[in-house]
């Protein structure tokens, strides 16, 4: 992976009693690791993998059976910190202590206030805050801990460009949202994360780093990653050091469909396997000829017996190199069977590959396949299966499972039930699953693992999917309802708070200007005519501060606040005959209820209070030119900022009352999008198709990103998304869709996931996407507009509300 560039700074050089001196502006994070550490996650996408890591369904179980996972309560406390892209968290475990842990994190976004550490760098062991944590600050790097000797050992580390860890870290791939690394002696990388195993042992100097990316779905899990395997260390797997990958499918075809666990080793260069078992045994293989006439080896778990494939390249040297041992029995289905007097040459030439499985009795020979087993009533079985077609490739896991795997590998597990496969929790299995993980696997989940071996590394996927669902997604869809309106849909639909439910509502309003509100369940509480179409959204207010709702918005001639019922509430609503009003801004500067209600006739502007009040000490009046869509209200740091998009180009940025605070003198051709607060810059995007970016000293920055004019753009703090033509991008992830006619996207964040919406209004589409670009199982679905998303009924399954047909409005139920 790329090291995150840093941000040089000018700062002074503090020399500390427990730290040495040290280029603070040329700080590499990776540089700050403490030595002393046992494990080391990066962060690539925080906000991500906050999200992935509290909703993925594997995760719960494990944390409610390992009895105390102590990474997991690391990241339980490190994901509540507000943390920089790229984020570090190097732990060390101590025995019989409680885990320390170091965050380091390239400061860009937003400063840090002084209660977390002074600019420049505040003194070791200096408390952050009232959590007890102590920060440091190396040039535009931060640091923060639960101890204070890990801040000093980390500030006191020695530049080194050659740091196993850092090369460890150059594997890692960006685009999944956390990498884990873990140093040379590891406990299995799925007992570190899963059960939280690390060994607290002593890491000796240099030693090598491996890594292994992280993606979690809901329902998913999958590690990928390089193991470094040094020269010197000769362990079950050393046995395939340098043996070439071959395809899966060729074993897969052999064990019937009703397999639940099938391993594979290959055998593909009989000269390398033949020195590594010499090196390993400390004897030359008795009855080589037999092994070379072998490439691939299977081992397969069926009605609770363990039988074994062979996929030879010379079946004759195979029958020829077991013909003393070999007692002919009848033929069965065309294919040749026989007793095995005498397994020991078989497990001689291939050992140790089928230690721990029963000695076979039986053989089933067939084309160029073998298969062996304890009884000879499984060995039909297979050759059975096999005549019929009704193997494991082609109905079976492994037939589910084949899209998400690797074609090729040196060695593939796949078990539906691991912990009943002995074979798979044998110590001496290349790929075997720790017994405490596998002993509590859920049932409905299938475990596969996958190794690509070289002489000096190993590349591994481990995969956690569920089987009726390999996708991972843990979502599915469904129609809620629909209701029917009297006109056709015009503005909304909009999801709004139910204060004497405490569920959410769903209001509509059609071409007759009726404004509808349905409950969760789709039931009509009223209709009511209003005196025109609503203005842009429908925004909820608390007036009487009782939490109580009310819903603002305006029409072309009115300001409007309704109760729940929808009765008018006093003063409202405020008439302007002949007015041509804009959209309503809502603006709560300090979270208290005092609102401020802002909108616009042509170029004039208006704010009132909660009561109705105009707000005199608001000096912006008359904005020269009539804004485009409702002002924003943006706050970065402590301050606010009101920010007006007028159609003569001019950007006004103001404060509450109204003055300029950033002075902008360009005009824009601003596109049809909004300006939005991202990266603790103002972002909007350009007819021309830049994304333009000014930050609170009102410096404008413009990135080509070679959009269409009619692109669609949405933004949040941390998240950037576009539509322009038929390519929707997020998180700079892609995904093309039909050629059509896409609405801009909208995102939405529902417990801690990220969801974006976007419709294509041609074929009346409606697509939902995560934050990878990952469609949602089940979409897109019908739907005719820009959706609204919420939790309706409280049981953290969403709801997506849309316009369905002309006339018609359709609520969605996600499944997560």
């Amino acid at each position: 992976m790329k090291i995150p560039g840093l941000v040089l700074l000018a700062c002074l050089l503090t020399a500390l009693s427990s730290c040495v001196q040290r280029d603070r502006d040329s700080a590499n994070p990776w540089g700050l690791i403490p030595a002393s550490s046992d494990v080391v996650l990066q962060l690539h996408d925080v906000e991500r993998f906050r999200s992935e890591y509290r909703n993925n369904g594997l995760l719960r179980h494990y944390r409610e059976v390992s009895g105390g996972n102590r990474l997991f309560g690391v990241l339980d406390q490190v994901l509540e910190l507000e943390l920089g892209p790229g984020c570090l968290v190097a732990v060390t475990v101590d025995p019989g202590e409680d885990p320390r842990w170091l965050v380091v994190f390239e400061e860009v976004w937003q400063p840090v206030p002084d209660s977390v550490g002074a600019a420049g760098s505040s003194p070791v062991g200096t408390p952050a805050d009232s959590s007890g944590l102590v920060a440091e600050k190396v040039g535009a790097i931060r640091l923060l801990s639960n101890s204070a000797s890990l801040i000093a050992e980390a500030t006191g580390n020695e530049t080194d460009s050659g740091n196993p860890l850092l090369r460890a870290a150059r594997t890692a791939n960006p685009r999944t949202s956390a990498s884990l690394f873990l140093p040379m002696g590891h406990a299995h990388p799925l007992e570190a994360f899963l059960l939280g195993k690390v060994s607290g042992k002593p890491i000796a100097p240099g030693a090598a780093w491996s890594a292994f990316d992280l993606q979690l779905r809901s329902d998913a899990l999958l590690f990928q990653g390089i193991e470094v395997r040094p020269d010197s260390l000769w362990d079950n797997r050393a046995i395939l050091r340098g043996i070439p990958a071959l395809p899966l499918g060729e074993v897969a075809r052999v064990p019937p469909a009703g397999t639940s666990a099938l391993y594979t080793l290959s055998l593909g260069d009989p000269g390398k396997f033949l020195q590594n078992q010499e090196r390993i045994l400390g004897r030359p293989n008795p009855h080589p000829g037999l092994l070379e006439s072998v490439e691939h080896l299977g081992v397969f778990n069926l009605s609770g017996e363990t039988l074994a494939v062979l996929v030879s390249v010379n079946p004759t040297a195979v029958i020829d190199g077991l013909r003393p041992q070999l007692d002919q029995l009848d033929s069965f289905q065309d294919a040749g069977v026989y007793a095995l007097r005498d397994p020991a040459a078989l497990m001689a030439a291939f050992d140790p590959l089928l230690k721990g499985i029963p000695e076979p009795g039986f053989l089933g020979a067939f084309g160029n396949y073998f298969v062996l087993g304890p009884s000879l009533e499984g060995v039909r079985n297979v050759i059975s299966s096999y005549k019929r077609e009704d193997s494991y490739a082609a109905n079976g896991t492994y037939d589910r499972l084949q899209p998400f795997l690797a074609s090729e590998s040196t060695s593939f597990v796949l078990a539906d039930h691991p912990g009943e496969a002995g074979f798979l929790t044998d110590s001496l299995s290349v790929l075997g699953l720790p017994e405490p993980i596998a002993g509590e696997m859920p049932s409905d989940y299938l475990y596969s693992a996958q190794l690509n071996s070289s002489e000096g590394y190993d590349l591994l996927e481990y995969q956690f999917r569920k089987k009726d669902d390999p996708t991972g997604s843990g979502a599915s869809v469904s129609l809620a309802f629909t209701r029917k309106l009297e006109g056709q849909v015009m503005a909304g639909p909009f999801m709004l708070r139910n204060h004497r439910t405490g569920g959410m509502d769903l209001a509509v309003q059609d071409d007759r200007n009726q404004l509808y509100l349905y409950s969760a369940s789709g039931d009509l509480y009223w209709k009511k005519e209003l005196a025109g179409p609503i203005q842009g959204a429908i925004h909820q207010v608390d007036l009487f501060k009782n939490g109580r709702f009310q819903m603002a918005f305006t029409l072309p001639g009115a300001l409007m606040v309704l109760d729940r019922d929808g009765n008018p509430v006093a003063p409202f609503p405020k008439k302007f005959e002949g007015g041509t009003l804009g959209p309503l801004a809502l603006f709560d500067y300090d979270n208290n209820r005092n609102y401020r209600l802002v909108f616009n006739d042509g170029q004039k502007i208006y704010m009132f209070d909660g009561q109705g009040r105009d707000v005199s000490g608001f000096k912006f009046r008359d904005a020269g030119s009539p804004p485009i869509g409702p002002p924003d209200h943006i706050r970065i740091g402590s301050r606010d900022y009101l920010v007006f998009r007028l159609e003569d180009g001019r950007l006004r940025i103001l404060n509450r009352v109204g003055d300029t605070r950033i002075r902008v003198e360009e005009r824009f051709d601003f596109s049809g999008n909004g300006i939005y607060l991202y990266r603790d810059k103002f972002a909007f995007t350009e007819k021309s198709g830049n994304l333009v970016t000014i930050d609170t000293r009102g410096r404008i920055n413009r990135t080509a990103l070679n959009l269409n004019a009619d692109h669609g753009m949405y933004a949040t703090a941390h998240t950037l998304t576009l539509m322009n033509d038929n390519v929707f991008q997020v998180k700079g992830n892609r995904a093309e869709l039909e050629l059509g006619v896409y609405t801009a996207p909208r995102i939405f964040y529902l417990y801690d996931i990220i969801y974006v919406g976007v419709t294509d209004i041609q074929t009346q589409k409606l697509y939902l996407f995560r934050s990878d670009a990952s469609r949602l199982k089940g979409f897109p679905v019908e739907g005719n507009g820009l959706p609204d998303m919420a939790d309706m009924d409280g049981d953290r399954n969403p709801e997506l509300g849309v316009k369905f047909r002309d006339s018609l409005i359709a609520v969605y139920r996600i499944q997560r």
